[in-house]
């Protein structure tokens, strides 16, 4: 519409009474002063997001923003009462968001959003007040509040609701998000977090479907396709024929352990650092060891008195062991209270050698007691891990798998624990007895000499 005209008043002419025709037009042209401030409004086209001013009421201002911004409104006592200014987002892209000036102490208005291709119209009371009355949306649009449709909607585009719908919510397209809840929360029904078909209570997904948090199964779950935890296929009969897991004897060949293995439910102690650990529950840890012939021929064991042991295949002996060499520590700094030995050759005759035979399997041997041994010296007897009966048969110890030893119908079988010599120890006894006999026989060489040279 085209702009209201003001009257010319020209020159000031006389008048006794009323009004006089400059007074009346003056009048005039002010009421269109004020028509003009609530006329329609007028568009400025600003070339970027700038801040509007007292000028700027009245107008419908464009705004093309090339990013978010803010655009702030004057100071409310500035403009004037009942002043309308309408907002024109042209960009398609960006969100301007209005604001009151600084330290105006102006009220924000309830939407204070200018989305992407929507128009929002704005009055002030002239005071400090600002208020939105109107909007226009020519792009896709986001409804800021709720929004309630008491009647039938029918969408024919995508829709996305960021918050909750009250009512059923029927869709003959698809439903697609990338999380989507059943039920009412916090708690939900079902939470879906991955796109797939879905149709009924009781249908079944065709396409993938991740769950991120924990899932729980009440039922039966059936599987048409072996399933991938953290991308390993599961074991079981139809893909490993012989699983370790399995409570049955199983064959493993060409296995590598690349850490350390443990033949124990509870390894514990120093050694579980080891590459290969053998605990058990109750009794020896042993290993054993097999020929050829598929009979176990000799077992290590490791006793409570922390010794190892080598068992004939029987345990009813120990069993023979053949090396180059045998080292024993004996450095000067491992040991403490060294003195030399005396009388060797007064407690070596106390002693006997003996050939005898060894019950376990028949061998001929040739050396001591190891009753006769420990009166004279007790340091070379040792107590060993292997209980024998009265006969010197071995009695062999099982457990179950606490740890508790199983007895057979006649109890607890009376035995106590074999004895041992340590051979190699001996060395010591017999080399100062020799240094005994040597020191007497020059002794007696040099009274002889002595003799003879006197006659």
């Amino acid at each position: 519409m085209g702009a209201l005209q003001k009257v010319n008043l020209g020159t000031p002419p006389a008048a006794d009474d009323g009004d006089t025709n400059r007074v009346a037009n003056t009048k005039a042209n002010i009421n269109v002063d004020i028509l003009n401030t609530q006329a329609t409004l007028t568009s400025l086209s600003p070339n970027a997001v700038r801040d509007l001013t007292a000028a700027d009421m009245g107008k419908r201002i464009n705004f093309t923003p090339t990013a978010a911004g803010t655009v702030h409104f004057p100071a409310a006592n500035t403009t004037g009462a009942d002043q309308l200014v309408a907002i024109h987002n042209l960009s398609p892209t960006y969100d301007i968001t209005m604001s009151t000036a600084a330290g105006s102490g102006d009220t924000a208005p309830t939407i204070a959003v200018v989305k992407a291709g929507e128009m929002l119209t704005y009055e002030t009371d002239g005071v400090s007040v600002w208020r939105t009355i109107g909007r226009k949306k020519a792009f896709d649009e986001t409804v800021q509040g709720k929004m309630i449709v008491a009647g039938a909607t029918t969408l024919t585009g995508p829709v996305t609701l960021t918050g909750g719908v009250a009512g059923a919510l029927t869709a003959t397209g698809s439903l697609q998000g990338a999380s989507l809840s059943i039920g009412t929360g916090p708690t939900y029904a079902a939470s879906i977090s991955a796109a797939g078909a879905y149709s009924g209570a009781s249908a079944s997904y065709t396409g993938d479907v991740t769950v991120g948090g924990k899932l729980g199964v009440t039922g039966q779950a059936t599987f048409t396709v072996r399933p991938v935890f953290a991308g390993n296929t599961p074991w079981d009969s139809g893909n490993l024929a012989s699983p370790v897991t399995l409570a049955t004897s199983q064959a493993l060949s060409n296995k590598t352990f690349s850490n350390s293995t443990f033949f124990t439910g509870t390894p514990s102690g120093t050694a579980s650092t080891s590459p290969l650990v053998v605990q058990t529950s109750g009794g020896a840890a042993q290993i054993g060891f097999t020929a050829s012939s598929g009979s176990l021929a000799a077992i290590l064991s490791l006793g409570a008195s922390s010794t190892f042991s080598l068992l004939s295949y029987n345990s009813g002996a120990y069993a023979p062991l053949i090396v180059s060499t045998v080292t024993q520590s004996s450095d000067e700094l491992l040991k403490t209270n060294v003195e030399t030995l005396s009388g060797a050759m007064e407690k070596l005759r106390k002693l006997r050698g003996v050939s005898y035979t060894l019950k376990a399997d028949g061998s001929a041997h040739v050396g001591l007691i190891a009753q006769e041994v420990k009166p004279v010296y007790p340091e070379l007897v040792d107590t060993l891990d292997m209980d024998i009966d009265e006969d010197g048969d071995a009695v062999a110890h099982q457990y179950n798998e606490k740890g508790e030893e199983i007895f057979g119908a006649g109890g607890k079988p009376v035995s106590r624990k074999a004895l041992g010599v340590r051979y190699q120890n001996m060395v010591a006894p017999l080399l100062q007895g020799l240094l005994e006999t040597d020191a007497a026989l020059r002794s007696a060489l040099a009274r002889i000499a002595a003799l003879e040279a006197a006659k």
